[in-house]
C-alpha cells in the first residue's frame, strides 16, 4: 500500500484507491471521487467489496454516503444500515438525505431495524421512514405508536409521512393537552396543517445530489495518521507538492538518525526549493549538528525564496539563535511580501520582543495566514496590552483556536497558582464555553505561564508527575530548557 499518482487511478482497481485512500496516502478529491464513478459496473463491486470486507470505520463513513448517494444502487443498502446503527442518537443530514433518495429498497430493512431497537431508540428511523415517501399502513401504525409515546416527536413524523388518516389520532391527543403546555398545543396544530396542506401541494423533489461538489479539486495524503516512515516513503518519487507537505510533516517530532540524515539530504538536493524549504523546517531542533546549521545558515542568506523562507523559521526556531537571524527575518519581512507570513512566524518563533509590533500591526491582516501567526505572536511574546482584541476572535470558528491559546499566555493577570482556576473560568466564560480539546489549551497555556515564573502548574499535576504541595518547587535554572518548550535554554528564552 502505498502513494497512487491521480494519472493513474482510472487504471488502478477501486478497491486499491480505496485501500490507499483509507491508509491516508491519497486524499478523498474530485479526482479520486471521479475515477470511482464515472464508470459503476467496473468500479461498484470493489467498493461494496472494500465496504463489508473490513470493521466499519467512523472516518470514512461521511466520504462513502456520498459515493452510495451518487451511484444510489440497492448495493447501499447494507452500509446504510450500519452506519444508520453508528449514530442512532443523531443522524447526519447527509446520511438521511442519501437514504431517501434510494427510496423503496430502504423499507424492509429500516422497519427491521426500528423492530430491533425500539422505541426509545429509534426517533430518528422513524423520521427517515415517515421521509421515504412510501405509503405503507407499517409506517402509518409505527408514527402512531410514536405519537403515543412522544407526542411532539410523533407528530413531527406524521407531518412528513402527511396521511390525512392521521389527523384524528393527532386531534385526540391534542384535547388532552392541557393549556398550561401551549409549545406542545402548538406542534400538534402546526402537523394537523401540514398535513392539510401536503395533500393540496405536490411534492417538490429535491435537487440532484452533485457529490463533486463536496469535495475539494485536489487533496494530498492525510500525513497526521501516517507513520514516519510511511511519510519518508514520499519524499521520493511524488510530485514536488506531495514531497514538500511531506517534509513539512515532521516539524516538531523528535527523529531519529535515519530520519533526520535523509531530510538533511532532502534539504540539500531536492530540485524543487519549496520541497527544501519544508525540508529546513523540520530540522528546527537539530540545529546543534554543525553541518545542518551550516547548511541551513547558508541556505537563509542566499537560497532561493522558498527555500530561505523554511530555513529562517528553522533558525528562528533554534534552541540558540544567530546573531544574524533578527536581520534575516527583518530582510524577509520588509523585501519579500508574497512572503510575509513566514516572516510574521519566525518573529514570534523567534521570542524576540523587538517583533512585538509586528503581531500588533497584523492581528487585523486580510491574509488569514498571516492573521494567524500575529495571533499566535499576541501570546508568545506576551503582548498583553492586545489581549483584549482576541476576544471578539473567540466568535471567529476560524481563528478561535489560536486565539484562546494567545489570550491565555498573555492576559495580564497576577501569575499565581491561586490565580489560574479563576483565570480559567474567566476564559470559559468570554469564550461563552469550552470544549474539552479547547478547555486542554487554556490549561497548557496557564500551566506554562506557571512554570515559567518557577511555579508549580494548576492543572497538569497529575499527568506530569509535579511534586505534591508538600514538595519545593525546582527553580529554573539559567540553563535548564526553558519551560515554554521552545527549546531553547532559560536564559536565551523567557529567562532573558
Amino acid at each position: 500500500m502505498s502513494y497512487i499518482p491521480p494519472d493513474q487511478y482510472a487504471a488502478t482497481p477501486a478497491f486499491d484507491l480505496l485501500e490507499a485512500a483509507a491508509a491516508g496516502f491519497i486524499g478523498f478529491d474530485q479526482r479520486l471521487i471521479r475515477a470511482l464513478v464515472d464508470d459503476p459496473s467496473r468500479t461498484l463491486p470493489d467498493i461494496v467489496r472494500f465496504v463489508h470486507g473490513r470493521p466499519l470505520e467512523v472516518d470514512l463513513i461521511p466520504d462513502f454516503t456520498a459515493l452510495f448517494h451518487h451511484l444510489n444502487t440497492p448495493e447501499a443498502v447494507s452500509f446504510y444500515i450500519a452506519a444508520i446503527k453508528n449514530s442512532l442518537e443523531e443522524i447526519p443530514d447527509e446520511l438521511t438525505e442519501a437514504v431517501i433518495a434510494l427510496g423503496a429498497p430502504m423499507l424492509e430493512p429500516l422497519l427491521a431495524l426500528y423492530g430491533e431497537i425500539g422505541e426509545e431508540q429509534g426517533e430518528e428511523v422513524a423520521f427517515i421512514l415517515a421521509g421515504l415517501g412510501i405509503r405503507d399502513q407499517r409506517i402509518l401504525d409505527l408514527l402512531l405508536e410514536r405519537l403515543e409515546y412522544e407526542a411532539g416527536d410523533g407528530a413531527l413524523s406524521l407531518s412528513l409521512y402527511g396521511d390525512l388518516a392521521a389527523i384524528p389520532h393527532i386531534e385526540r391527543i391534542m384535547a388532552e393537552v392541557p393549556e398550561s403546555d401551549p409549545n406542545l398545543r402548538h406542534e400538534l396544530l402546526s402537523a394537523i396543517r401540514q398535513i392539510e396542506a401536503s395533500i393540496e401541494t405536490t411534492p417538490i423533489p429535491p435537487p440532484p445530489f452533485d457529490v463533486f461538489a463536496q469535495y475539494p479539486k485536489e487533496k494530498g495524503p492525510h500525513f497526521h495518521v501516517l507513520t514516519q516512515e510511511q511519510r519518508m516513503s514520499l519524499l521520493d518519487g511524488t510530485p514536488p507538492g506531495i514531497r514538500a507537505d511531506a517534509a513539512a510533516s515532521f516539524r516538531n517530532e523528535d527523529l531519529p538518525r535515519p530520519t533526520r540524515d535523509r531530510l538533511s539530504q532532502i534539504a540539500k538536493l531536492d530540485p524543487d526549493p519549496n520541497v527544501r524549504g519544508r525540508a529546513w523546517e523540520s530540522l528546527a531542533h537539530d540545529l546543534d549538528e554543525r553541518e545542518i546549521h551550516r547548511s541551513m545558515l547558508e541556505a537563509a542568506r542566499h537560497g532561493p525564496l522558498e527555500e530561505r523562507t523554511g530555513a529562517i523559521v528553522a533558525l528562528a526556531s533554534g534552541a540558540e539563535p544567530d546573531e544574524e537571524v533578527p536581520a534575516l527575518i527583518q530582510s524577509l519581512y520588509d523585501a519579500e511580501p508574497t512572503a510575509r507570513a513566514k516572516a510574521v512566524e519566525a518573529m514570534w518563533k523567534s521570542l524576540d520582543p523587538r517583533f512585538r509590533k509586528y503581531m500588533v500591526q497584523h492581528l487585523d491582516d486580510p491574509d488569514p495566514a498571516i492573521r494567524h501567526h500575529a495571533i499566535y505572536g499576541i501570546g508568545y511574546l506576551g503582548v498583553g496590552s492586545e489581549a483584549g482584541r482576541l476576544v471578539e476572535l473567540f466568535e471567529d470558528d476560524d481563528f478561535r483556536h489560536d486565539a484562546l491559546l494567545a489570550y491565555a499566555l498573555a492576559v495580564p493577570s497576577d501569575v499565581s497558582r491561586g490565580r489560574m482556576k479563576p483565570l480559567l473560568r474567566r476564559i470559559e466564560q468570554l469564550a461563552g464555553g469550552l470544549t474539552r480539546s479547547e478547555e486542554e489549551l487554556v490549561k497548557d497555556a496557564l500551566d506554562q505561564r506557571l512554570l515559567l515564573h518557577d511555579q508549580k502548574p494548576v492543572f497538569g499535576e497529575a499527568e506530569s508527575g509535579t511534586p505534591s504541595s508538600s514538595e519545593p518547587v525546582r527553580k529554573v535554572g539559567r540553563n535548564d530548557p526553558c519551560p515554554c518548550g521552545s527549546g531553547r535554554k532559560y536564559k536565551k528564552c523567557h529567562g532573558a
